[in-house]
Formats: structure tokens, sequence, C-alpha cells
């Protein structure tokens, strides 16, 4: 999608307005479609081969990409460079001590698109795992309250294994009931289930 020749907004149009596709409930597609080109533009423009000069991009640059600066006066959101994070383990859940862009300097994203999950039991460690080693993200199921998608992340060293990963609990429609609650339930559940 790195060719400035090839126009991804009427492409994304055509789509979803020539074929018999279910066009997603309230904006998930437009959403990955923001988080690939965000992707896109972290990774950098590809070699004179067209192949990209590497396949993941750090968690801060991938999220700067993302949430693009505003000018002043349109900046009404939270700097999320500058937030603390959250544990979750057996014994419950904590604030990190560090801001996002420190904690996540060395976590890479590996993302190129994503498949839907429409069971719940799917969702662990192991499965997440494998989105990671085929770089891709994960759209979770109608059904699934309070959480949209899933980026799982290498969060330490270079091998790809249960223990060097993590996973980020992402809400894209905007659920007003939303109160936390089960993306801590997931959470735990992901952390409890182990490789």
């Amino acid at each position: 999608m790195q060719d400035e020749k090839f126009d991804v907004v009427n492409a994304f149009k055509l789509v979803l307005g020539g074929f018999s596709i279910h066009k997603a409930d309230r904006g998930e597609f437009l959403a990955l479609l923001l988080m690939n080109l965000a992707c896109d533009r972290a990774v950098g423009p590809p070699d004179k081969d067209s192949r990209p000069k590497k396949r993941w991009v750090s968690l801060p640059t991938f999220f700067q990409c993302l949430f693009r600066h505003l000018p002043c006066s349109f900046n009404v959101h939270i700097n999320i460079f500058k937030i603390h994070g959250m544990v979750v383990g057996p014994a419950g859940s904590s604030a990190y001590k560090v801001v996002f862009d420190e904690k996540f300097q060395d976590a890479k994203l590996y993302l190129n698109h994503w498949i839907k999950f429409h069971q719940h039991r799917t969702f662990n460690i192991t499965s997440i795992l494998g989105m990671i080693s085929r770089e891709g993200g994960i759209l979770c199921g109608n059904g699934m309250p309070s959480i949209d998608f899933i980026l799982g992340y290498l969060c330490c060293g270079g091998t790809l294994s249960c223990h060097h990963i993590g996973a980020f609990l992402g809400q894209i429609k905007n659920t007003m009931t939303h109160d936390g609650s089960h993306v801590e339930a997931l959470s735990y559940d992901l952390v409890s289930q182990g490789p």
C-alpha cells in the first residue's frame, strides 16, 4: 500500500461498495485499514525492488504513526506516550511505574493483515504467538464484549516464544457500557492459560 499510485481510499470504497460483503457494524474495517497504513508508514518506504527494508516496527513508532500529532487547538486527547499501562497477572492488576514510550521502546510489532476470531476460547497465548509469527492482528468476533482487536508483539529478546510476547487489547466500537472488567478478565485468561 506504499505505492504512491495506489489510491487506498477509493480502493477501500470500491471493495465495500461493490461486493456483497458484510460492511461491519461500527467502522472496524476502516480502523484496521488505518492501523495497516500506520504500520506501513512506520516501516518506511520500500527498497528499489519494492521490498520493505524491514518487516517490523517498534511499538512507540507504530502508535506515533497511528496517532499523529495535531495542532494544539485540535489536540483534545491525552498523550498516550506519557501514560502508565497496566500489569495483569494471577495476583491482580497494577500500574506500570514507567511511561508507555519508555516501557515499549524495544518491543517489536509485525503486522500486515488481520484475521477475525469468532470463538472466545481461541484467545490464548499460543494463538497470539501464532498470529505474531504470521505477522497478523486479531479482529475479535462480534460477541466479544469490550475488546475489538488484539495486537500481539515481541516484547523482549529476539526469540519468538510465549515468554517473550505481549498483547495490546483495543476497542474500536467505543462501547458505552465498557468498564474495563472484560479487559481485565480476558487479560487474566491470557496470562493464566500460558503456553
